[in-house]
């Protein structure tokens, strides 16, 4: 079935509904029907693109069943929760579109493996840009503008093996990203201006590497709760502390970092645990490159430090 050049609005119902079909949507002007624009259901594979979604209760909503959408090119905005809301079994497609101005978290996963989140421009929504929630696995999160958003630009929470990798997100509420009991690679984004920490680590190790991360108003990478990451060669400048080990027995591998520019430590130390800490560039801080309050059995090993 092909849905296309429509508009469709006022409806009692959902704008479009998707019942195990294959549907393309394309260019249609969704907007002001009583419940979500498109609705996925019930073992669907549609392609929704390029189409306008303004003012619903949720811009798409993927539920029951195993569903797998491609969602591209689409404008959401003015939704009074989720721009999308991924709620079934399935592998998803969003890519590029554009989500601002809804109520709620923009991408809101919960549930569904394997996703791709691709080159999507993320801003002023009410509360998170991407969402990952318990059990989501092995999902790529690539290429997307995420700012201004009044939550985290990525919240990841009791998942595995995720890829967060060359992403932009500035300017949001909270950290740039939030890395909570979770597994996977935090890879190659620009994390600036955020107005809390750069990068938060919460009882997890995922490797944070090739990182740009920039003037946040917090820490550039706080890590906590018994946490074991592998920070390696990122580009850590302008904040009150480079990199925070604190609260819990936390061993962090810190490699290969060039840390500088901290308003007081290059590296914090102050919880138990044995970090290693090797290899790194601590330059013009305003305290101590590398502080050890706590901790035992710590190597700093081949640092330059000055």
């Amino acid at each position: 079935a092909n849905v296309r050049n429509n508009e469709i609005y006022y409806n009692s119902y959902y704008g479009i509904e998707i019942i195990g079909s294959d549907a393309v949507v394309y260019n249609n002007y969704i907007h002001n029907n009583t419940l979500d624009a498109v609705y996925v259901t019930q073992n669907s594979d549609p392609v929704i693109d390029n189409n306008l979604i303004l003012y619903h209760p949720r811009g798409i909503y993927i539920y029951s069943g195993t569903n797998s959408p491609v969602i591209r090119n689409n404008r959401i905005n003015f939704s009074d929760s989720y721009a999308v809301y991924m709620n079934s079994n399935g592998a998803p497609v969003i890519a590029d579109n554009i989500l601002a101005r809804n109520n709620a978290t923009a991408i809101y996963l919960y549930a569904g493996d394997n996703m791709v989140v691709d080159a999507n421009e993320i801003y002023n929504n009410i509360n998170d840009g991407i969402y990952l929630h318990n059990s989501v696995d092995n999902n790529n999160i690539t290429d997307n503008i995420i700012y201004k958003n009044t939550g985290y630009g990525v919240y990841i929470l009791q998942n595995s093996n995720q890829l967060i990798d060359n992403n932009n997100i500035f300017n949001n509420n909270k950290s740039g990203i939030y890395n909570k009991q979770a597994s996977g690679t935090i890879s190659s984004n620009l994390i600036t201006v955020n107005r809390d920490y750069g990068i938060i680590v919460e009882s997890s190790s995922p490797t944070v590497k090739d990182n740009r991360i920039i003037n946040n108003t917090n820490d550039g990478i706080y890590v906590y709760s018994s946490s074991s990451p592998v920070i390696d060669n990122n580009i850590i400048v302008y904040h009150p502390v480079g990199i925070e080990i604190n609260s819990g027995t936390n061993s962090p591998v810190i490699t290969n970092n060039d840390i500088n520019f901290s308003k007081s430590y290059g590296i914090a130390m102050l919880s138990s645990g044995s970090p290693d800490i090797n290899y790194n560039t601590i330059a013009h801080n305003g305290d101590d490159a590398v502080y050890l309050q706590a901790g035992s059995g710590i190597d700093v090993i081949g640092n330059y430090l000055f």
